[in-house]
């Protein structure tokens, strides 16, 4: 995984399972890899495939919005 991320230029990870996963994941995941992640979906297997997409794009909206708030703050306080 993080030699995809490094070769993919891949800056922001999404993860998301039930608890057990998500520690797992979290347990294999280097400092690099883990600051990289934004979010955290709490799902399990039961989920529907368009739950975790709608979930899923859900995320990165949020993301994308608080990451463009972001940029406007730090352009006016430049200002």
């Amino acid at each position: 995984l993080e030699r995809l991320v490094r070769d993919e230029g891949i800056d922001k990870i999404l993860i998301g399972g039930d608890e057990v996963v998500l520690s797992f994941l979290r347990a294999q995941m280097t400092p690099a890899l883990a600051e990289r992640i934004v979010d955290t979906l709490r799902l399990d297997m039961t989920t529907p495939d368009h739950k975790v997409l709608e979930d899923t794009f859900e995320a990165i909206r949020q993301v994308d919005a608080q990451e463009d708030v972001d940029k406007v703050g730090r352009m006016l306080n430049a200002w």
